[in-house]
């Protein structure tokens, strides 16, 4: 038993394993307001809390070698060495109530302010300075936190039946819990990184433990261009729209860039009203793709397969152009050179599409008969019995690729090479404008198109049509496999 004996209980509430081999919690009761260490062998010493009643609450270890813990009534982030000697650093949000704490891969510890009218995620420097960022979703509550295997936090809202993810720069992607009626709110509480690369967090109100792929959310992005210009994008999971901001004449490409260990990071490649190719991920800015302007007409095209890059567009003279560089890794953007395009030749109507094909990166486009011509790299094309309108997609989920675009009945239609060959096009049904976009989510395909209303819709294989709303051009965009 803990030594405090107060009524009705000390309240051991965080744990965490320390640099000197001991577990140090925190007592979170008014009357205890301690934080203590326990050895391997059960031995306990406990030291106070210089505020009083500053209930302390999450607890983690520091990368200064001391323990870090939050004061949920007292309004501050504290550290503790493993000598006992407390350090106090105030909030700068009043009545924050911070909950979970964890050490991020930046070397700064992030903490969640819980108390709907804070409702912020925060960093604080090994020297006490705080950065505070805001959660989108009001009144999420968010409580517990931790670090991800590919370098963001992850937190859960409490209030908003949500987890999150938040980058070291402060931006912010929600994703919803799925609920039931028989459980209701799912109200997730802790969250713990899992040896399978997977977020594991607890759901109080519905009595379960459930987990986040960091490889499902990677791969969960359609994206279009709406009405101011700009590039929007949305994560499967989360609702609406989000502004990426730039101005753009043609659907974006969204790449896949595997970071190993089964993670991956998306890259948004759009062509700017000077024509040019213009690059970001969702921790930078936009910049060029090219080190020397290029000349692009609608939608790019990208791929990454085999830790290669290839990028291609609709030239200024209408033909294929093709591109490719070694793809960047962890948060770093591409950057081609301009000596690397070359001409596939051809004469365009619609913007290409890019795909791996059986292990080949290879080359959709859409020909003046309005029929699609596949190629592979540095082979020759072949026309398909595909009649399209816009932009067509294609993408590789597991062993199987998929190609879709607009058909001649404004319908969504589809295909599929398992193996050596395509199979039958069917039928998705709908009535699309412009080409259309193919994502994956945990090895879901997801079809994405511009509604005749301009709005986003998507679908899998086996369900129907459903918006999200937004008002687009140009078609749209996926984010595959």
């Amino acid at each position: 038993p803990v030594p405090t004996v107060v009524f009705p209980s000390a309240s051991p509430s965080g744990i965490v394993a320390g640099p000197d081999g001991n577990l140090w919690f925190t007592e979170l009761q008014f009357a205890a307001n301690k934080v203590a260490k326990v050895t391997n062998a059960g031995v306990f010493t406990e030291y106070p809390v210089p505020t009083a009643n500053s209930a302390p609450d999450g607890i983690a270890a520091g990368p200064d070698g001391n323990l870090w813990f939050t004061e949920g009534s007292a309004n501050k982030v504290a550290k503790v060495t493993t000598a006992g000697a407390f350090t106090e650093y105030s909030i700068p949000t009043a009545n924050s109530v911070p909950a979970g704490i964890a050490a991020g891969p930046d070397g700064n510890l992030w903490f969640t302010e819980e108390a709907p009218a804070a409702n912020k995620v925060a960093k604080v420097t090994t020297a006490g300075v705080f950065t505070e960022y805001p959660v989108p979703t009001a009144f999420s509550e968010p409580n517990g936190i931790a670090a991800g295997p590919e370098g963001n936090l992850w937190f859960t809202e409490f209030g908003a039946n949500k987890v999150a993810q938040v980058t070291t720069s402060g931006a912010v992607i929600e994703y919803s819990i799925p609920l039931s009626f028989a459980t209701g709110d799912a109200h997730p509480g802790g969250i713990v990184a899992g040896p399978d690369g997977s977020l594991w967090f607890t759901e109080t109100s519905a009595n379960k433990v459930d987990k986040v792929t960091t490889l499902s959310v990677a791969h969960s992005v359609a994206g279009g261009i709406g009405t101011d210009g700009a590039m929007w994008i949305s994560r499967i999971g989360s609702t609406g729209l989000t502004s990426l901001g730039g101005v753009f004449l043609g659907a974006p490409a969204i790449v896949s860039v595997p970071q190993g260990g089964g993670a991956s990071t998306p890259i948004y490649i759009g062509t700017g009203q000077d024509h040019d190719l213009w690059v970001r991920n969702d921790t930078t800015t936009w910049r060029p793709l090219t080190n020397h302007p290029v000349y692009c007409i609608d939608n790019p095209a990208g791929v990454v397969l085999n830790s290669t890059l290839y990028v291609a567009c609709q030239g200024g003279d209408h033909a294929l152009w093709h591109a490719e560089a070694t793809a960047p890794t962890g948060q770093n953007l591409p950057l081609l050179s301009s000596s690397s395009w070359s001409k596939y030749g051809g004469i365009l109507i619609a913007g290409p599409a890019v795909g791996d094909v059986g292990g080949v990166p290879t080359y959709f486009v859409l020909g003046t008969d309005h029929l699609i011509y596949t190629g592979p790299l540095g082979g020759a094309f072949t026309v398909r019995g595909w009649g399209c309108i816009g932009h067509p997609a294609a993408a590789r989920v597991g062993g199987t690729t998929y190609f879709a675009c607009h058909g001649w009945d404004d319908a969504v239609w589809y295909d599929v090479f398992s193996g050596s060959s395509w199979g039958a096009a069917a039928s998705l049904g709908g009535l699309a404008l412009d080409g259309v976009g193919i994502a994956a989510n945990a090895g879901v395909v997801t079809f994405w198109a511009e509604g005749a209303d301009g709005q986003a819709w998507s679908r899998s294989l086996g369900g129907s049509w459903t918006t999200i709303g937004g008002i687009l051009r140009y078609g749209i965009g996926g984010l595959p496999a």
